[in-house]
């Protein structure tokens, strides 16, 4: 390897041959390290023969391996390679890192002991260490934050229950551990009902003050009772007055710095009347109150659940809308996987290429569960959901082997229960980290989990090596 002058910069002195400041080295180590230095010598030319292959060639061989495993290296990402990587791989990579980088520290000790004139292969030493830490670190996510493009991070938002016990937890104590992460949170604390009344679902005090001294937006989520004709004010002019005022009255007397609308299962007959509805809640909150709406898939999905969103019109009278990128295979539906990654990016593609929405107006919502369907699932074998942090627990305990699926990219398993076979899929950190990918590459306004508690611990992992936290 040479600078850009030409000289040699594997070496102490100018042009020094390597095996020449290796040989030394090692022979100085050996008398005073005994067996450990042993071991150091094999991973310190470990280490140095995979950075002479990276040098002579790397390229080629990488081209090869990445044929084999069925990768087009032109479309290589450091979130791809992370996602198709299986949990022990990942895990012992980790593990080789942090072992060389304890070697390392060790050696400077060790160096410390050495005549003065044998000071200067403390530096080759180290050198070589930090080398080898290099090599073997490039195959995981660096742990800073990446660069978006123009300089701009992504926003997050993380979706707040507050939980009823059991799997179904409380969002709080995951919103307090990564506050610094969270743009905005959008608590689950209001319905309106068919006759345009608001339902308090569980205001939580504390939870305001907490964001609010961390400074972050509370954009609480106001949903429709389920149901067919759960949301009948819709189509009449007086039913959206009554909707949108008391709307309205409820973020003043909170303070909420805005509104998330989630109206589900509805009509599609009804989408001008919803269409209205939202430019009327816009008008009455004021441009400088945060608006905006979760909005079903439009590929794969029947039209009876997402004909109700306009998606360019709500996205030009919003901040921008949640696409929900999940439950491709719901509760009621045939096991499956739940974040098909082509059908991600089949329905990004729709979104802003036929619908014609603005990337910066396009927010992708990520799962961070998952469900457990008996018997092949179906309206008859109704699926259960299954929070992402306890499914590797599950698997565990059922004796079942945690498996990656390369057509969904979607992990899953499947286990048997007094003779009922069930199939688990679920969304985890590999997930997140295809979703953070595929909102870099489009420029998209951000990221939103549904919901914060569910999803696995590696996954802020994922999401502070992406973002960072907010400026």
């Amino acid at each position: 390897m040479k600078d850009g002058a030409g000289r040699n910069m594997r070496g102490d002195g100018p042009g020094e041959p390597l095996e020449e400041v290796r040989r030394r080295v090692l022979a100085a180590l050996e008398l005073g390290a005994g067996a450990t230095v042993r071991w150091v010598k094999a991973a310190w030319e470990a280490a140095d023969r995979l950075v002479r292959a990276l040098e002579a060639g790397v390229d080629g061989a990488a081209g090869a391996l990445w044929r084999a495993a069925g990768v087009d290296p032109r479309t290589l990402t450091v979130e791809r390679v992370v996602a198709r990587a299986p949990a022990g791989v990942r895990a012992a990579v980790g593990a080789v890192g942090e072992g060389l980088d304890r070697a390392g520290r060790w050696l400077e000790n060790v160096l410390r002991f050495l005549p003065r004139d044998l000071q200067w292969r403390k530096a080759a030493s180290g050198m070589s260490i930090l080398l080898a830490v290099v090599a073997f670190s490039s195959f995981a996510v660096p742990p800073e934050a990446k660069p978006f493009p123009g300089g701009r991070r992504l926003t997050f938002v993380g979706y707040f229950e507050n939980g009823w016990g059991g799997w179904y937890v409380d969002s709080f104590p995951t919103f307090q551990r990564h506050v610094e992460i969270v743009d905005i949170v959008m608590p689950f604390w209001h319905s309106v009902h068919p006759d345009g009344s608001v339902e308090d679902r569980g205001v939580r005090r504390e939870v305001m003050e907490f964001a609010r001294s961390h400074g972050v937006k509370v954009v609480p989520l106001f949903n429709n009772a389920k149901g067919r004709n759960s949301a009948g004010f819709l189509v009449s002019a007086q039913g959206r007055e009554q909707a949108v005022k008391e709307i309205v009255e409820v973020v003043r007397e909170w303070g909420y710095d805005g509104v998330h609308i989630d109206f589900e299962l509805l009509p599609p007959e009804w989408r001008e009347a919803f269409t209205s509805f939202v430019a009327e809640l816009r008008l009455a909150l004021g441009d400088a109150c945060h608006l905006s709406v979760a909005v079903f898939p439009k590929v794969d999905i029947s039209e009876e659940i997402h004909g109700l969103y306009d998606y360019r019109a709500l996205a030009e009278l919003c901040d921008f809308i949640v696409l929900m990128g999940y439950d491709r295979h719901w509760a009621t539906a045939p096991a499956g996987p739940v974040s098909p990654y082509d059908w991600i990016e089949r329905n990004l593609e729709y979104a802003l290429e036929t619908a014609g929405v603005e990337p910066q107006k396009l927010v992708l919502g990520v799962g961070g569960y998952g469900y457990d369907w008996p018997a092949g699932g179906g309206r008859a074998n109704p699926a259960s959901v299954v929070p992402s942090r306890f499914a590797a627990d599950l698997a565990r305990r059922r004796g079942a082997a945690l498996k990656w699926d390369d057509e969904s990219n979607n992990p899953h398993f499947t286990y048997f229960l007094e003779g009922v076979r069930h199939d688990v899929w679920y969304q985890d950190e590999r997930v997140m980290a295809l979703r953070l990918s595929q909102a870099r590459s489009r420029g998209l306004r951000g990221l939103a989990l549904w919901r914060l508690g569910y999803e696995t611990p590696a996954t802020w992992k994922v999401i502070a090596r992406e973002l960072g936290p907010r400026s």
